[in-house]
């Protein structure tokens, strides 16, 4: 029931609101104002386009360790924008067939990680 009902929202509502969420981060992330508010957005972008719960460790129960703000911030600045930004490509194209759906959301799963160094979506 979750995945139908996971598959109906990517397929109705998520792709959109995913591309219109992504779009809106990365504006946010221009201005240094608003860089911490576009950074959570974007590392929300899996959780906006497919509803997939956020992962903790199966041991303590808590979310991964993440690399300290700084080193996550200069990475955003010299890669992470133009890596996320190809990985989004990629996964639009390979949602465009029924065969590359799977990959497609792999990669968007994917986009915090290459964006922020973030370790859990």
């Amino acid at each position: 029931m979750k995945l139908l009902l996971r598959t109906l929202y990517f397929l109705l509502i998520g792709w959109w609101l995913g591309i219109l969420w992504g779009l809106v981060g990365y504006l946010c992330c221009v201005s240094l104002v608003l860089l911490p508010i576009g950074l959570l957005m974007l590392n929300r972008l899996p959780q906006v386009i497919t509803l997939k719960p956020v992962p903790v460790e199966p041991y303590t129960g808590s979310a991964p360790k993440e690399y300290p703000f700084w080193i996550r911030a200069v990475w955003f600045l010299f890669a992470g924008w133009y890596l996320s930004g190809l990985l989004v490509s990629a996964g639009i194209v390979c949602s465009l067939t029924i065969v590359g759906i799977p990959l497609g959301l792999w990669c968007f799963n994917r986009i915090p990680l290459v964006l922020t160094l973030k370790q859990a979506a």
